[in-house]
């Protein structure tokens, strides 16, 4: 038989306090065309070019992109993942979108960054 046995951590180890999501802004700028994508709008259905994601304007990095698809009818959401992405087809991914659906994008390696995906939704 197993039991948990409480322990104290000291002061050093303790876990840092969570972040609050509210002072984190993206830390990625996403591009389609070179132009930068409001995260506060949505992306239209139709919309075409080439998406690249920056952490600055010149400097292009690899990232992950997630579409989380609705399907309805209280089933869980399916997930589609591009992984280490460095230019990517806007209309791969928005062929399996439908309005409503979350695309999230992500620097592919986070090493030491704090911050929250960029986010879209299809309109």
């Amino acid at each position: 038989m197993c039991c948990w046995i409480p322990t104290i951590q000291a002061a050093a180890d303790a876990p840092p306090p969570p972040m609050e999501r509210s002072n984190i802004t993206p830390c990625v700028n996403a591009l389609l065309d070179g132009e930068r994508i409001d995260n506060h709008n949505g992306l239209d259905k139709n919309a075409e070019g080439t998406l690249e994601v920056a952490l600055k304007e010149e400097d292009k990095i690899y990232f992950n992109l997630v579409l989380k698809s609705y399907v309805g009818n209280n089933e869980p959401p399916l997930f589609l993942r591009f992984i280490k992405v460095d230019r990517l087809d806007i209309q791969q991914v928005l062929k399996y979108a439908n309005i409503g659906d979350e695309i999230y994008i992500e620097p592919f390696d986070r090493g030491g960054f704090k911050c929250l995906p960029s986010h879209f939704v299809i309109t």
